[in-house]
Formats: C-alpha cells, sequence, structure tokens
C-alpha cells in the first residue's frame, strides 16, 4: 500500500464479463515451423478491444504485444465471483432438496388420509345401508 494509490476494487461481474469475452487460441508464430508445438495466448487485436491497457504496439513495426501479468487480478476476481454463484447456487440446491423432501412428506400424509377418507366413506356407504335396511323393517303404527 505505501507504493499505491488510488485503489479500487475491480468488479466481479465486470471481470467474468471480460474475461468470459476473451477468446483463447492456440497458434504457431510465422518464424516457428509445422512440427514445433502450438503456443497457447490470445490474438493481440480482439484482446486490446478487452483490455486496451494490456496491450502493447511497437512504433515501429506496428507488432502487437500482449502483459499477461495485469489479467491475473482480474483472473482472481472473476473466480471469487464464480465461486459467489457456485456458493449461492449450492445454497439454493440444499433449499430445494429440503423442500422436496418436506413436499415428498406431505405426498404421503395426503395419501395416507385419502386412503383413510375413503375407508370412512365405505364405512358410511355400510351404515346407511344398515339404517336403511333397518327402517324397512321397522313399520311406523298405523
Amino acid at each position: 500500500i505505501n507504493l499505491k494509490h488510488d485503489i479500487s476494487s475491480i468488479e466481479g461481474a465486470t471481470a467474468l464479463t471480460q474475461l468470459s469475452s476473451l477468446n483463447p487460441v492456440m497458434f504457431r508464430y510465422n518464424w516457428q515451423n509445422a512440427d514445433d508445438d502450438l503456443v497457447p495466448g490470445f490474438i493481440a487485436q480482439e484482446f486490446e478491444e478487452i483490455f486496451p491497457s494490456m496491450v502493447f504496439t511497437n512504433e515501429k513495426t506496428g507488432y502487437k504485444s500482449l502483459s499477461y501479468v495485469p489479467l491475473i487480478p482480474y483472473t482472481v476476481k472473476a473466480i471469487q465471483e464464480l465461486n459467489n454463484t457456485v456458493e449461492s447456487l449450492q445454497s439454493e440446491n440444499t433449499y430445494l432438496k429440503t423442500e422436496i423432501v418436506a413436499t415428498r412428506e406431505l405426498d404421503r400424509q395426503i395419501q395416507y388420509q385419502n386412503e383413510q377418507i375413503a375407508s370412512l366413506q365405505e364405512q358410511l356407504r355400510s351404515l346407511q345401508s344398515t339404517v336403511a335396511l333397518l327402517q324397512s323393517h321397522i313399520s311406523p303404527p298405523t
């Protein structure tokens, strides 16, 4: 901190959006042979559209080069943002699993109650039949 001023945070969503916009590629430099290993990296002109301060243009040749070191804080911030998202989704997932368990238990209770209602309805019908039969055998006095 002794050597820095105007310190500000990198916004997580911004860092993630910027990093997601990058197009990582594999390539060979023009001076490499076809049997040389491909090099991972970025196309400087594309990279410059997203992180202009990390691209340097040689005034004599016009060639562009990248500085990857300043990309590290953006990468860290994007990872933190993704981690926050993962934690939030894990929390939501845990809540939803709890809700599913509770819903299944309620479903079991409803099924049991429906079975009890069906049984009681059958008993009621039986009692109604018995009452009707008894009423038909008892004749009112005339």
